[in-house]
């Protein structure tokens, strides 16, 4: 509000003038003011400049971006509490204790629309953010699913034997690339919620079976995808994709050499099931089956779709994984 305190401070002199004019008119007129309204003219101009300065007073130089949206915030919210407290009381006949608690109610309001308005910025914020980082993301994964296909095509060929070297180049790649779709998933959930589409679940887990097929066979374990029915779903297709992957990826760590992995989608009623059906497993000495990592990533990409990841232990040394997400995912907050 400088350009106000500006004109304020160009007029004073034009002001004071005109009122001593309307004073000695006074006088003449046998009205005379006496010496305290007389000079209420002066008072008043110097109140309304610090009233805007205080009011209106802009954050300091050098002020941070934080700072200066807290002095905007503020001043936005003086605003608007006395706008509508002002409005409201117009033609309302409100008692002492009636006039706090409205004040009190529109204080905590403003407050509330400013904190909603600064998070809803930060939030479009962080989206810009991750659509930014999932290109740079996905990029860096499909060159690296080049080199796995590479890689897997040289091995087929005989031109690169069963080395160790080779095999540790493989597991890294395929570790790394598991890395990049763990980051580029939480990116995406936290930048927002799902964008639904009609997804074809079935073929989102023939694919996740293809891509890790050359892991399985690098970790001597049989991975086996049985034809599926169809199972359409409404989802998030970026986010299925990720946790399907990650769900395949989890049920190869489980396995111990020379396992079989019969892999199954299906409907159940209401649901959209994968099911892992692994015959020999790695557990602790305490018969415990082993932790895997890969399944906090599965769950969270079922969770946001309103399922469930589960793990449950056979007899002898089987055990079974399902994914499990409604159909229809539950409305978004």
């Amino acid at each position: 509000m400088d350009p106000l305190r500006d004109l304020l401070a160009r007029k004073r002199a034009e002001l004071q003038d005109r009122w001593e004019r309307q004073l000695r008119a006074a006088a003449e007129g046998g009205f005379p003011l006496d010496g305290s309204t007389a000079q209420i003219l002066p008072l008043l101009l110097q109140s309304t400049s610090a009233a805007l300065e205080r009011r209106f007073r802009g954050p300091k130089a050098g002020a941070g971006p934080v700072e200066a949206a807290a002095r905007k915030a503020a001043v936005q919210a003086s605003l608007l509490f006395d706008f509508v407290y002002d409005a409201a009381l117009e033609d309302a006949e409100l008692s002492d204790d009636e006039k706090r608690r409205f004040a009190d109610a529109l204080a905590h309001a403003a407050v509330e629309v400013q904190v909603k308005s600064v998070l809803e910025a930060d939030m479009e914020g962080r989206r810009r953010a991750a659509n930014r980082y999932a290109r740079v993301g996905h990029a860096l994964r499909n060159s690296m699913t080049v080199a796995q296909l590479a890689l897997d095509l040289l091995r087929r060929r005989g031109e690169v034997k069963g080395t160790r070297a080779a095999t540790l180049l493989a597991d890294s790649i395929s570790r790394l690339r598991a890395g990049l779709e763990s980051t580029l998933l939480e990116e995406l959930l936290a930048g927002g919620g799902l964008r639904l589409s009609r997804v074809k679940l079935d073929r989102v887990l023939a694919e996740a079976s293809d891509e890790t097929a050359p892991e399985a066979q690098d970790r001597g374990v049989n991975l086996r995808f049985a034809p599926a029915s169809k199972v359409e779903m409404s989802g998030d297709p970026r986010v299925l994709r990720t946790g399907v992957r990650a769900f395949v990826r989890a049920a190869v760590d489980l396995s111990r050499r020379g396992a079989t992995i019969q892999l199954d989608c299906a409907r159940r009623r209401e649901a959209a099931r994968i099911a892992a059906v692994i015959d020999r497993c790695r557990r602790k000495p305490g018969g415990a089956l082993s932790s895997i990592g890969a399944l906090g990533l599965v769950r969270r990409a079922a969770r946001v779709h309103g399922g469930e990841v589960r793990v449950r232990g056979l007899l002898r040394e089987g055990c079974t994984m399902t994914f499990e997400v409604p159909v229809e995912p539950p409305p978004q907050p």
